[in-house]
């Protein structure tokens, strides 16, 4: 997602229709409101559920908002894949009255769940807090005997999760309890990404089982909530704003030695959709960073960027790994706020270290340093990367991004690594993966984690359709090989080379190289288009020479000055690792 382009000023209406939302500032509690649909094992009805709480007049966004809006706006009215949603067990002997006042309770406890945003005159988006209103609740009942609750919930959590919200007229959540007869199963809660980010997901999830009954949380669920009025109130002081003077400093640091993108753009067209979306569902997954967590303190995110780094790394046949990292908001500790209130962060992962175990530790700390620079006004950081770009001469673009989904707990985690060793063998628990729509999302290439799962996003002009499937066990096969033992990763991803797709690979001067990345990266240097690039085995069969042959074209240079070139500008560009001895034999010239 390019978060550094700035929204449009002209208003214009503001993503689908709903029907979500009503204000009503008279009104309290939960009441019947119409019955839409009923049929021999589904009845379909809506509860309004009424809150009451501060609100106040439209305010400015806080930065990390502000950031969000912008997303949003670039991407709408395809914006659905920025949705969160989620289905939560509703415990045994709880009524649906129960429900419905947790819910209200969470409407009453965060902001963000009940504000409406609007554009004002001069084109700064704005937050207006409803202090008084009612959210409309989908009832499905299923008949006593008939009807399989969870089957009809994630039917809804899909309609919740890629269905657009109306955020100039609407609430940014949607709700719906699945019943069996009278007797509540499941509550299925859907957000725009205005209204809370994934950590913010779990803390929705944690207020929702307190106030029914089944929550066993350590920080007090009563506290005051940090809301976004306090962000943004908190973020014009002068502490923000030397903080957000450091945070540039560390992003002029790292985007100096940023590549204008990590992926090279295929020249091909094809048929195929422009952007796909791959998911590997993987059973040892969550054993596998369990272990890792429990052996070396690293966290599940920073242990999947860890492995993650070195897959695109072996792609792109770099040296180090450039992406923008997603964080959430942990500003304040135990904070209880669900709305988000960080950005995407630069991080450079140097991909050299011969161990993967430091390697994880290095990632880890890379990862937590980065964490601490992002708070930044969108606005600033977008001028800065214009600025570096132009003075660089090339064009950074926040193309490659990491974003960590990992719900799982502590408790989890440490159960996880209570499993026995066959938990984390894939072949006693093998994975498998699966397509998904490919939704547009402005990236080469993003990441998704889930603790059963790892996602690929990727424009097709950067993957092949079979490299995705490819990556992504790359990535399973490192994180499951590091929960068990150290090893160097340069001879796993060596073994994985003679695998992958969408290129020919062969082995040079003791590096692993791909010759379609290379054929690009010398046409880059030479400004000339090469027909292939081929090695060539000399003497005693190891393959030395790489060759590459030239379309046939009108140039000024012969051959030799053509060699000279590359020869003098190859063993400084970090797009590959390359050989020494190049040889051009030129066509048609």
């Amino acid at each position: 997602m390019r978060g550094q382009v700035c929204f449009e000023l002209t208003i214009r209406p503001l993503f689908c229709e709903s029907s979500s939302f009503v204000q009503d500032g008279n009104s309290t509690g939960a009441s019947m409101q119409s019955t839409s649909d009923e049929s021999g094992d589904e009845k379909v009805y809506y509860r309004d559920v009424h809150f009451s709480g501060f609100g106040g007049e439209p305010s400015e966004l806080p930065w990390g908002q502000r950031y969000m809006w912008n997303v949003i706006r670039i991407f709408q009215p395809r914006d659905q894949f920025l949705n969160l949603a989620l289905i939560q067990s509703v415990p045994q002997g709880i009524d649906l009255e129960t429900v419905l006042s947790a819910l209200e309770s969470l409407l009453n406890k965060h902001e963000s769940l009940r504000t409406r945003y609007h554009v004002d005159e001069f084109g700064h988006p704005k937050q207006e807090v409803i202090s008084s209103g009612k959210l409309s609740v989908e009832i499905r009942e299923l008949a006593t005997e008939e009807g399989e609750p969870s089957r009809v919930a994630e039917a809804v959590w899909q309609e919740f999760k890629y269905s657009c919200y109306n955020l100039t007229r609407d609430f940014p959540v949607k709700a719906a309890v699945i019943t069996r007869g009278e007797i509540p199963h499941l509550l299925v809660i859907g957000l725009s990404h205005m209204a809370a980010d994934g950590w913010g997901l779990r803390r929705v999830q944690d207020d929702l089982a307190d106030s029914m009954g089944a929550g066993e949380r350590s920080s007090d669920s009563s506290a005051p909530v940090w809301q976004p009025r306090d962000q943004f109130r908190h973020e014009q002081s002068p502490v923000a704003l030397r903080r957000m003077s450091r945070t540039l400093e560390y992003f002029s640091s790292q985007l100096e030695n940023f590549p204008s993108t990590m992926f090279w753009s295929r020249r091909e067209k094809t048929e195929r959709p422009r952007y796909l979306s791959g998911y590997l569902d993987c059973p040892a997954l969550l054993p596998a960073v369990s272990g890792i967590y429990k052996s070396h303190n690293v966290t599940p995110a920073s242990a999947i960027l860890a492995a993650f780094s070195l897959a695109i790394g072996h792609k792109t046949c770099r040296e180090d790994c450039c992406l923008f990292v997603n964080y959430s908001n942990r500003d304040r500790r135990n904070a209880e706020s669900v709305a988000n209130y960080t950005q995407s962060v630069p991080v450079q992962i140097d991909l050299t270290e011969s161990s993967f175990w430091r390697h994880m530790q290095a990632v880890h700390r890379a990862a937590l340093n980065s964490y601490k620079f992002a708070t930044c006004s969108p606005s600033e950081r977008r001028e800065l990367i214009r600025t570096i770009s132009y003075r660089r001469g090339v064009r950074i673009m926040d193309d490659c991004l990491f974003n960590a989904l990992w719900f799982a707990s502590k408790e989890d985690l440490e159960e996880g690594a209570n499993h026995d060793g066959q938990a984390i063998d894939p072949l006693a628990q093998p994975s498998t993966f699966t397509w998904k729509e490919g939704i547009e999302r402005g990236a080469a290439m993003y990441i998704e984690t889930q603790p059963g799962s790892l996602g690929l996003i990727a424009d097709t002009k950067f993957f092949q359709p079979e490299e995705f499937e490819e990556t992504l066990r790359l990535v399973e096969s490192l994180l499951i090989k590091g929960a068990k033992e150290d090893f160097n990763p340069t001879d796993l991803l060596a073994f994985h080379s003679r695998k992958i797709p969408g290129g020919a690979w062969s082995y040079v001067d003791n590096s692993w190289i791909n010759l379609e990345t290379t054929r690009r990266m010398i046409a880059e240097v030479t400004r000339l288009d090469f027909i292939d690039v081929a090695v060539l085995p000399e003497g005693d069969g190891e393959d030395k020479i790489l060759v590459a042959r030239l379309r046939e074209v009108r140039t000024e240079m012969n051959i030799d000055e053509i060699r000279l070139r590359c020869l003098e500008a190859l063993p400084q560009w970090r797009d590959v690792m390359v050989p020494h001895h190049i040889e051009l034999n030129s066509i048609g010239s």
